[in-house]
């Protein structure tokens, strides 16, 4: 509803933030994330094997990844996993998706880059990994990790925002 909203106020560009699970090792808490492709990891339109689509706006990828040149902010670029939620993901889903090339694992995020790219909104998100997904690491997963990482690294995500909307 928010995207269609903003296609009649007539928005152009849309940048989608969110928090994401790391499903990679080399992919720590506090990274900043451009997604540049996504699956949809919920199987609710078909049950094939979910494929990365690489449909973000690239102009304003590139924005993005000047912007975190110029605040001197760590940008790195990686592939989205959607899944419904709203509870974390198991072990063995989060090696599917790793195994799949999936970067990080949210719920949120690819129906609104989805409805942005019908309603020809230029779009792309930027996932804040804000902890290590399920069996990544030998320890149980906390929603205070993902509060604490998102309170530590508020600032660098804002400058870059901001830098990247002077950019667009």
């Amino acid at each position: 509803l928010p995207i269609k909203l903003f296609h009649k106020l007539g928005v152009k560009y849309i940048i989608i933030t969110n928090a994401a699970g790391s499903v990679k090792n080399s992919i720590p808490p506090g990274t900043l994330m451009a997604i540049n492709g996504y699956m949809d990891c919920t199987f609710i339109e078909n049950l094939s094997t979910p494929l990365i689509i690489d449909d973000v706006s690239s102009k304003l990828l590139n924005c993005a990844e000047e912007a975190s040149k110029r605040v001197k902010v760590k940008l790195e670029k990686g592939i989205y996993c959607w899944t419904q939620g709203p509870a974390y993901e198991t072990p063995a889903e989060i090696e599917y998706i790793r195994n799949l090339g999936g970067d990080a694992v949210g719920m949120s995020t690819v129906p609104e880059l989805q409805t942005a790219k019908q309603l020809r909104i230029e779009a792309f998100g930027i996932s804040l990994i804000t902890n290590y997904a399920a069996g990544i690491l030998d320890q149980p997963l906390t929603h205070n990790e993902v509060i604490e990482t998102a309170n530590r690294t508020k600032d660098d995500f804002a400058e870059l925002i901001g830098a990247t909307i002077e950019n667009i």
